[in-house]
């Protein structure tokens, strides 16, 4: 996928690789294969090309839309997870149907509206929301330790940040967590809702005495 022959450079280890198929990613390739895959695949990180064509299947209905996205990528940054929700935002917003995407795109964006302008915790949120997809309008578990390894990507940030962010959204109720997985991820979403237009009226009626 790199453009006029450049070599991209990743720094995934065979500990890494094997850490990535605990977590469900490439279980079926050897630590060899899964090297030259995501070589292959730069600059999308290793959450990214586990996604798209999962996403695509859902909100594209066609390959021309996948192909699309990796045509206008740009060779010079990592792609993580969240450019993924933002290229494919418009689809999953307009699929309302039974088992669509949109119920998720509305949980996400209002779980964004939490995250006080914080772009790792609003690139937390759409790699979340992702994550949570299944392919035929289930909603998924997703290890968190899989939403850390997404965050990360190739050294966007460290562990320590990663998880912070993450342990940051489940204080603020934006994740409903059960052990290590995140079963409904913004599953507290319309409870946060309901308390702010609770305050909202309150205030209107203390204005009126």
């Amino acid at each position: 996928m790199s453009s006029n022959g450049q070599k991209h450079k990743h720094s995934i280890d065979a500990k890494a690789f094997g850490h990535l198929q605990e977590l469900g990613l490439f279980d079926e390739f050897s630590g060899e294969e899964i090297s030259k895959l995501l070589n292959d695949a730069m600059p999308l990180d290793p959450v990214t090309l586990h996604l798209l064509p999962r996403i695509s299947a859902r909100v594209a209905q066609n390959e021309r839309t996948l192909f699309s996205f990796l045509n206008d990528l740009n060779d010079g940054r990592s792609i993580g997870p969240d450019a993924l929700y933002d290229y494919f935002s418009n689809e999953m917003h307009s699929d309302i149907s039974v088992g669509g995407t949109g119920k998720q795109w509305l949980q996400a964006e209002s779980a964004i509206t939490q995250c006080d302008g914080d772009p790792c915790q609003v690139k937390a949120i759409k790699c979340a929301c992702l994550l949570g997809m299944g392919l035929l309008g289930e909603r998924t578990k997703a290890p968190k330790d899989l939403l850390i390894w997404a965050l990360r990507g190739y050294g966007a940030l460290s562990l320590r940040e990663a998880s912070a962010t993450v342990q940051n959204l489940i204080k603020k109720s934006c994740f409903c967590i059960d052990a290590i997985m995140i079963p409904y991820l913004f599953g507290m979403v319309q409870t946060l809702i309901f308390r702010a237009n609770s305050k909202s009226l309150k205030r209107s009626v203390a204005k009126q005495f």
